[in-house]
């Protein structure tokens, strides 16, 4: 009877031990990652900013992956030069809210965005996977923009103010590098690149990854829209 008596007491203790086991492990396994990213930074000459921050929506208003959810925060801000651009990288977090009274739940979000702001004449498009909505969209007269690549315009939905530029950036070495990086989102608002952003944290490397592929599909980039850029 003893036994069964304390069997609450012991559950409850076990419990509350395995809770403080994981803010521990959380804690040790952030301060690595900003060890980590403190490295990185110190490596190419960036700077590093651990700290809670609220204002880079207002600085690229034109991303919607930073205006999505509410209580949005960045923190292990890191920015630099990566061949010639100016970059950054930073973890963004966010909850988005569902249901209703009983039935209303919270969901806490984190993701890893990479931004390049390069030093050449960009306007602004928006590249993502088509969808059966953007088909009936077209249907009744709403069009993406068409390219040389029919797997490419039947993939992706394009859209630009300046549909001629853009018809330019993509031309079809670049449409194949692409589709052969495997990228699947693109945005830009005229003067940074972002690209593939995904809800999940990504170590220095992958970090260091997501520069170079974005620096590469800048490499497509055709000289006269560059000479237009100088």
């Amino acid at each position: 009877m003893e036994v069964v008596g304390c069997f609450p007491f012991l559950l409850f203790a076990l419990v509350g031990g395995l809770i403080v086991a994981l803010v521990v492990h959380a804690a040790k396994a952030a301060r690595r990652r900003q060890e980590a990213l403190a490295a990185f930074a110190a490596q190419y000459g960036w700077t590093y900013l651990p700290a809670r921050r609220t204002d880079l929506e207002g600085r690229w208003p034109k991303f919607p992956f930073l205006r999505q959810g509410d209580r949005r925060y960045a923190a292990n801000y890191l920015e630099g030069e990566w061949r010639g651009h100016r970059a950054c990288a930073f973890d963004y977090h966010w909850e988005e809210t569902t249901g209703t009274g009983e039935d209303r739940r919270t969901t806490s979000y984190a993701a890893t965005f990479v931004i390049v702001s390069p030093s050449l004449r960009l306007q602004p498009f928006a590249v993502r996977p088509e969808g059966i909505f953007d088909r009936v969209a077209e249907f009744f007269g709403a069009q993406d923009i068409d390219f040389e690549s029919a797997e490419f315009s039947r993939r992706f939905h394009v859209s630009s103010p300046d549909r001629r530029w853009t018809f330019d950036l993509f031309h079809p070495r670049c449409i194949e590098f692409f589709m052969a990086e495997g990228f699947q989102r693109m945005a830009c608002d005229g003067t940074s690149l972002a690209a593939d952003w995904q809800t999940r944290i990504l170590t220095p490397m992958e970090i260091y990854q997501r520069l170079e592929r974005l620096h590469r599909f800048l490499d497509q980039m055709p000289s006269h829209l560059r000479a237009e850029g100088a």
